[in-house]
This record gives C-alpha cells, sequence and structure tokens, in this order.
C-alpha cells in the first residue's frame, strides 16, 4: 500500500497467474465503483478515483481516508466494536438487497474513520469475492473467501448453499475473535 497525498494506492502484483488475478481485481473495483454508485451504498464504500496498469501492474486509486481497518485498531470496549459492526451489518444488508454477498468479511476489510463525534464511520475494501448471487444459482462464480472467517459451506465447497447467511457468519466470527 503506497499513500500519496491525493489518496491511498493499493498494488497488485503476481506474474505466476496474473491474467487470472488481474481480470478478478479489475471486476471487483468495477463493482466497488457500480455499488458506490447506487444512493443506498454511498456511504460505506471507499471511493475510487482511477485504475491504471503499468509495468505489469495493476493499480486503483482511493481517495485517502485518515483511518484504519478493524484489525489495526485498539478497541477499549465491547461497545466500541458492536458499533463497528452494526455499520458493517447494515451495509452487508444493503449489498444484499441489491442482489450480492460479499464473501470475505474480515477485520483487513473493514476500515474505520474516526467522525468528529469520536464515533466511527465503516468503509468496506476489497471487493474482488463479492458475488451476484444469481451467479450462484448458474453455478458460474469462482468464490474466494478468508478460511478464519468463513461459513462451513464455503469451507467444504458446498456452494449451493451460501446465501446472505454466509455473510453472517463472517460477522459472527469477527465478533467473537
Amino acid at each position: 500500500v503506497k499513500t500519496t497525498r491525493e489518496g491511498k494506492m493499493l498494488i497488485f502484483n503476481d506474474e505466476a497467474g496474473k491474467t487470472k488475478y488481474q481480470k478478478r481485481f479489475i471486476e471487483g473495483v468495477k463493482l466497488q465503483s457500480k455499488l458506490r454508485s447506487i444512493e443506498i451504498n454511498v456511504n460505506d464504500i471507499a471511493a475510487l478515483r482511477d485504475i491504471s496498469y503499468a509495468n505489469g501492474t495493476i493499480y486503483s486509486v482511493l481517495d485517502f481516508y485518515n483511518g484504519k481497518t478493524m484489525s489495526a485498531r485498539n478497541y477499549n470496549n465491547i461497545r466500541q466494536i458492536l458499533a463497528v459492526l452494526m455499520q458493517t451489518a447494515t451495509a452487508l444488508k444493503k449489498y444484499h438487497g441489491a442482489g450480492y454477498i460479499y464473501l470475505d468479511l474480515k477485520p483487513d476489510n473493514i476500515f474505520t474513520v474516526r467522525n468528529t463525534d469520536g464515533s466511527e464511520k465503516v468503509l468496506l475494501l476489497d471487493f474482488d469475492s463479492m458475488v451476484k448471487k444469481d451467479g450462484l444459482a448458474a453455478g458460474n462464480v469462482q468464490l474466494s473467501y478468508s478460511p478464519k472467517y468463513a461459513a462451513p459451506e464455503l469451507k467444504k465447497g458446498r456452494y449451493d448453499s451460501v446465501s446472505d447467511k454466509t455473510d453472517h457468519f463472517s460477522l459472527g466470527c469477527i465478533l467473537f475473535s
């Protein structure tokens, strides 16, 4: 991750399976931009400013947010954690209502920014694992996830059982980790 005055630059470079991973990365970035443009989701997705390709590397440039991922924050009490997870659950409900399942919910993908009143605003990152529900039914999607926070149906490869509840399970894993 490279931070500049204009924003944060996320760098992806994988020589071995570059084409496959670059395609997935680009699809995730486009989905992030699409969901941000839907009025109901505008406040919980980091703003994408640019995507470019140079020297075998794809770059996505996001607005700069002065915050930390949930995994990098030190929380003093359960109320602070619950406040962040409630906002995350609200964002998930919006995505589910728009026909998507996030699938890679984990503390590293939950970015928090402190408001002037001390509360935290949640921004979700990393949309390359998100899938359209109707794509699941057709069986034409490739699923990826983080094993520590993944629901049993993902770990067992029972993709026909993947649903909104899969994200709810991940939310519970974060709460109890």
